[in-house]
């Protein structure tokens, strides 16, 4: 009830500061959201320094400014947008608009059944996302974190700080998920909007923007804890505001744009078309607005993260030889190569097992295409993971790209309105929204060396595109088509999800799972551990670390955020715990053991779970006797 009163608040405060501006329906949503998230971030901000982050805070501050924003309302003579006119009529032309939108508003109640209902799993959300959140919503307050990755500190805060929003009041992660969500739903809106101003028709900007909804990593990316769907809203929105042409359009670009740049790096990367749509479409006193207001938005919304790595550690990313392993050796070859292989990842069917024939004759024309042209697939320099020519099968937001669509519809219309604006047969910004696919792949490729997880970040550029798709509708066969297909691979990346399958073993669904079996679906050799962990830990105890980079350590935390974590000294854990009165150990890494200690180890997942004699022995010997076979319990 108390979460539902904050978000009550929050959207109540939002939606009156935006129509006191008097803007019209689009463009006071979307200005809702800008608001809405930068409440949720200057509040934290300004509880921060008294350690007092928490339900009680949050609902005060909201108050106070809900109170605020609808007096300006009230003032400004209670404005309201125009609602827009529908006619039967219209409705009854565009059959395939109906269909689309009970497609993707089905799925995207699936998508919050999952995220609400099933714990969160992801990757990176298990080890800094999620963990960063959970630090400061036990300690009240925003700060550095004595992590064992310095993601948890370095990057970013703004998506970060919104689940920290919903622990503060659920005491859990149950909501997590939740930004990514309305996220997306803004998303929507942005390219509807962005449609509109670049001139196309109402049915075809819908058209646009509900196909968007349809692509694979869409829909894979909300059910996570990721932040590369509110890094695009953000971004897009920035797009929107600046093919305005009002003072206050301006503004709200430079807004979007700071909380942009304090939600992710990959933000930077779309700078450059933004910076060239603002010369294009805005006169120089517009210019100067919106470079200040994204001044001082960025100062404002996570950007004492940058000021703080500067003051440590001499550079606004954190330290340079931490960044080092994925800067690539930038030479042509390398670089065309990371392009290369980048545009090639379109080729995606996620969530549908192609036939063998038809997979490896792909492979084959992909071989032959990078051997014709002198690419070399793995330059040593310029690459992280190896490269594959299969087309990726798999329904996973950390490698699954857009589907059929990708390949078929987004590529094509990028490269097609580049070619037309360097011939002056579009206008300027649709061909600069277009150049954002291919200037973001050699900027990859420019400081990144490849891997197979650059697929998330390719989501700004093609949602900054995705308002191209309006002029398919124009072909109304080959829309047609295009939306079937989206159809289908939003249902097949949907129940083949690899962190969150609709239906797991036995035909169970998947919130049926434990809590310990959701979060191991991520990682099954993480399974033994996580079930120790939420059955013999206690959920209030002090839990002593050393992992790995790449290790979790937010199912530490418990269920209910009540267990403490403590970093322990790497060189001897052991004495570190007891002089610290640490019951409780988890090493990552080499296998390390002690007498008076209980390990429970999982050397397949290079992670141990140790307990002292003062350990609650009881517990210990009930899992034990369960003689589960993937576990190996010795007292030592």
């Amino acid at each position: 009830m108390l979460l539902a009163a904050a978000f009550a608040l929050v959207a109540v405060a939002a939606l009156a500061s935006a129509g006191a501006l008097r803007l019209t329906l689009t463009s006071a949503l979307l200005a809702a959201y800008l608001f809405a998230s930068a409440e949720v971030v200057v509040l934290s901000e300004v509880l921060s320094p008294f350690h007092a982050i928490a339900a009680r805070g949050y609902l005060l501050g909201a108050v106070v400014v809900a109170a605020a924003s609808l007096l300006v309302w009230h003032r400004a003579g209670a404005p309201r947008p125009p609602l827009p006119r529908v006619e039967r009529a219209a409705l009854r032309r565009h059959p395939m608009l109906f269909l689309l939108a009970a497609a993707v508003g089905a799925a995207i109640v699936l998508e919050s059944v999952l995220a609400v209902t099933t714990a969160p799993n992801n990757w990176d959300g298990m080890t800094y996302h999620l963990s960063r959140a959970a630090a400061w919503y036990q300690d009240g307050a925003l700060g550095s974190v004595d992590a064992h990755t310095l993601r948890e500190t370095v990057f970013p805060p703004v998506a970060e700080i919104q689940v920290l929003f919903t622990m503060a009041f659920l005491h859990g992660d149950r909501l997590a998920a939740a930004p990514q969500i309305v996220a997306e739903l803004a998303l929507l809106v942005a390219i509807f909007g962005t449609a509109r101003r670049l001139g196309f028709a109402r049915s075809a900007a819908a058209f646009a923007a509900l196909l968007f909804a349809t692509l694979s990593e869409v829909a894979l990316q909300a059910t996570s804890t990721q932040n590369d769907l509110v890094v695009s809203a953000y971004v897009v929105a920035a797009a929107f505001f600046l093919l305005g042409r009002d003072r206050i359009d301006a503004l709200l670009a430079g807004l979007a744009i700071g909380l942009a740049l304090g939600t992710k790096l990959t933000a930077v990367y779309a700078l450059p078309v933004l910076a060239l749509l603002a010369a294009t479409t805005l006169p120089r006193r517009r210019l100067a607005a919106t470079a200040i207001a994204c001044t001082v938005a960025l100062a404002a919304l996570g950007g004492y993260v940058y000021a703080a790595n500067v003051v440590r550690d001499g550079s606004p990313l954190g330290p340079v030889e931490w960044q080092r392993p994925f800067q690539p050796e930038r030479t042509a070859a390398g670089t065309v190569s990371t392009v290369a292989r980048g545009l090639y990842r379109f080729v995606d069917v996620s969530g549908y097992e192609l036939d063998s024939h038809v997979g490896w004759t792909i492979t084959d024309a992909g071989e032959a295409a990078f051997a014709r042209l002198g690419i070399d697939p793995e330059p040593e320099g310029a690459t992280q993971t190896p490269f594959s020519f299969h087309p990726n099968t798999r329904a996973n937001e950390d490698v699954s790209y857009f589907g059929p669509l990708g390949f078929f519809m987004v590529l094509p219309l990028a490269l097609g309105y580049v070619a037309a604006g360097a011939v002056r047969r579009t206008s300027r910004s649709r061909a600069l929204l277009a150049l954002a696919l291919p200037l973001f792949a050699l900027e990859l490729a420019l400081t990144y060396r490849y891997n197979m997880w650059l697929s998330r970040f390719m989501l700004v550029p093609v949602a900054l595109g995705a308002a191209l798709a309006a002029r398919v509708y124009t072909a109304r066969i080959v829309s047609g088509i295009f939306a079937c297909c989206g159809i289908v691979f939003l249902a097949l990346a949907l129940a083949h999800n690899e962190r969150k399958p609709v239906v797991v073993a036995e035909s169970a669904p998947v919130w049926s799972l434990s809590r310990s079996e959701q979060q191991a679906l991520a990682s099954e050799v993480h399974a033994p551990t996580l079930a120790a962990l939420d059955e013999l830990v206690p959920e209030t105890a002090t839990v002593g670390f050393v992992l790995r980079e790449e290790d979790w350590d937010y199912p530490l935390y418990g269920s209910r955020l009540s267990r403490t974590l403590v970093r322990l000294s790497g060189t001897d854990p052991f004495d570190d715990a007891a002089r610290r009165g640490i019951t409780w150990i988890v090493l990552g890494g080499d296998d390390r053991r002690r007498a008076g200690w209980t390990a429970l180890e999982v050397p397949a997942a290079g992670w141990t779970l140790l307990a002292s004699r003062r350990a609650d022995a009881e517990r210990l010997a009930v899992f034990a006797e369960r003689g589960e076979p993937a576990v190996a319990l010795a007292a030592r």
